[in-house]
């Protein structure tokens, strides 16, 4: 194992130590959506759906959304699960394995004249098994909020390894299930900030 340098364990301890996150969602106090809910906007009815889905375990997509001819805002929108539609045809030697299995769960929202979003419809019933316990895995269960990408760059500055930031998430969350990303997101964040660096000039970045 390599030794941490004294520099290193300091922010480490310091960051964990910390209470600038939020816990994830009790997954045995979520609602259930019903028809008639409203959301403040569409925004909310989605991340609504998310923890719900999230809780239950399954992941969600955008089936189909539909603007006003008018306004051309978004007034009508379907959110389903990410196992909606037909297993594709693959001529393929070794081709990637498909999980659609026509699920039919999902949620409607629909735009009212006052701006406000209301459930036309919702189906729970899915065909197929789910997941609460890897639900965290789904790629619309993982974010990195602000909080956290503080966290990621104040310890990437000190040069910690990502494995051992990825860890103090974890700590600071409880366990790496609740951190709400995946190491290799952690990976891709870093990645993406140096490339932005590199784009701006930064010849540190480049080094």
């Amino acid at each position: 194992m390599e030794p941490i340098d004294e520099n290193e364990e300091h922010v480490i301890n310091e960051t964990v130590n910390s209470d600038s996150y939020v816990g994830d969602l009790d997954a045995n106090n979520f609602e259930q959506p019903s028809l008639g809910m409203e959301f403040e906007s569409q925004e909310d009815a989605y991340s609504f759906y998310v923890r719900y889905a999230k809780c239950v375990g399954f992941g969600v997509s955008i089936k189909s959304s539909r603007r006003s001819k008018i306004s051309r805002q978004f007034i009508d929108v379907k959110y389903a699960c990410t196992r909606y539609g037909k297993k594709r045809e693959s001529t393929a030697q070794n081709p990637r394995p498909c999980l659609k299995v026509e699920c039919e769960a999902g949620l409607h929202i629909k735009r009212r004249c006052d701006g406000k979003w209301v459930v036309h419809g919702f189906i729970k019933d899915h065909n197929h098994e789910l997941f609460p316990t890897y639900a965290h895995y789904f790629p619309c269960h993982r974010t990195i909020n602000k909080a956290q990408q503080n966290c990621i760059e104040t310890l990437q500055h000190v040069g910690v390894r990502t494995s051992k930031i990825f860890a103090t998430m974890a700590k600071q969350h409880g366990r790496y299930e609740k951190v709400g990303c995946l190491e290799k997101d952690v990976r891709n964040y870093l990645d993406k900030d140096r490339r932005l660096n590199l784009e701006s000039g930064d010849a540190k970045a480049m080094l």
